[in-house]
């Protein structure tokens, strides 16, 4: 129960009213505005003092309300624990889970005990060395990015609470290398990928359920490298309801209404994307409505850990290492894959690529632009001097 007041005292004619707790000295003032009860501390012990500096905190609360600025203050640690919280519980490896890591190990340790609304370029600074700290010393200007799209949560859960304005939202401040090309498949590679794959799904002694486990994912790869989406969040919860076909001039295609980082969006593949997929109904258990999710196992458990069977299927081919980038691949790469082929191949512009993809032209360009130029080069230069052609 809260403790009583030993000294009250009516002010501000009735609005509000200055007060003493147990153990404490100064005076602490508690009035309404914008609908909200606030209580403050003023600073001192004397009674008139505090008198006038309740005065000053009620009307620059009131002059923040007429303005439509917040009234109140609360720290970032605060609201990012309310994020947090409504993120909760998040599928491993899904967008809201990389959210919380993001929270919980660069934004609280930099911002936590900050006002929400006074947040600096000296503490965005900070979370930036964190990152860098977390990772070995080094961090990607996309990195960082990434890590904003988490900040940008809070700020807007404390602009819907009143306790920011959006003119309050401080300038990013972006700082870490440059991106390098991302691992991904030739053509050649992702060929053997699909070769092998059937393989090792039918390898002598695997138990039943790692067999079905690898057998979803010889389907949740093929999706990924077929559509370009990204193999998370997008992929997760992906349900039957949200897959499709879809006709054009006489042609029928697959359609899926993907929901991720940026978004809804409806992406387009071959027909046969989905009609693999829909082997996956054949071994179903139980039964798939319009809301079931698509990626499950057999009984009708979540397919979670992706990328840990995919890097155990690398390491069975021989392709975990990119030799062009000198790292190691993961689900990602067939995505990085899909555009490196679009691109070079110019099977579409960039502005639909990024649309198919749900990211931006400049992400697009940034990571891929040095990567297929050398590789374009015969498209570049057609008949190039001084060079016989075999024929």
């Amino acid at each position: 129960m809260p403790r009583k007041a030993i000294v009250s005292d009516v002010i501000l004619d009735g609005a509000g009213r200055i007060f003493k707790r147990p153990g404490t000295e100064n005076y602490q003032v508690t009035f309404k505005a914008d609908k909200q009860w606030i209580t403050k501390t003023t600073g001192t012990a004397d009674k008139k003092e505090a008198i006038a500096k309740a005065q000053e905190l009620y009307y620059e609360a009131k002059f923040s309300q007429k303005m439509g600025m917040p009234v109140l203050t609360k720290t970032f640690k605060t609201i990012a624990k309310s994020v947090i919280q409504e993120l909760s519980p998040a599928v491993k490896g899904s967008l809201e889970a990389k959210h919380i890591a993001r929270l919980n190990t660069v934004w609280i340790p930099a911002l936590g005990a900050k006002a929400v609304n006074n947040i600096t370029e000296d503490d965005l600074k900070r979370a930036v060395q964190i990152m860098r700290d977390n990772n070995d010393g080094t961090v990607s200007k996309p990195t960082v990015k990434d890590y904003y799209t988490s900040l940008n949560l809070v700020f807007k859960k404390a602009i819907k609470g009143k306790v920011m304005s959006k003119a309050e939202i401080p300038e990013p401040y972006i700082d870490g290398e440059d991106a390098k090309p991302r691992p991904a498949f030739t053509p050649e590679e992702y060929k053997l990928l699909r070769e092998k794959v059937l393989e090792w799904c039918n390898q002598e002694g695997i138990q039943e359920r790692v067999k079905h486990r690898r057998e979803v994912l010889s389907v949740f790869m093929y999706f990924v490298a077929s559509t370009g989406c990204r193999p998370g969040t997008e992929v997760y919860n992906l349900t039957w309801g949200m897959c499709s076909y879809v006709q054009k001039d006489g042609v029928t295609y697959a359609q899926f209404l993907l929901d991720g980082k940026t978004g809804a969006r409806k992406a387009i593949a071959d027909a046969t994307v989905l009609q693999l997929i829909e082997t996956l109904k054949l071994k179903a258990d139980y039964e798939i409505t319009n809301k079931t999710k698509v990626f499950c196992l057999p009984d009708g458990s979540p397919f979670i850990n992706a990328d840990v069977q995919f890097r155990k299927l690398l390491e069975f081919v021989g392709l975990r290492e990119d030799s062009a980038t000198g790292q190691n691949r993961t689900l990602y790469s067939l995505r990085h894959a899909y555009a490196t082929e679009a691109i070079i191949s110019n099977r579409m512009s960039i502005m639909m690529l990024k649309e198919q993809m749900g990211t931006s032209a400049q992400m697009l360009e940034s990571f891929y632009s040095k990567a297929t130029t050398l590789a374009g080069a015969n498209q570049i230069v057609p008949d190039p001097i001084g060079v016989k052609k075999k024929k």
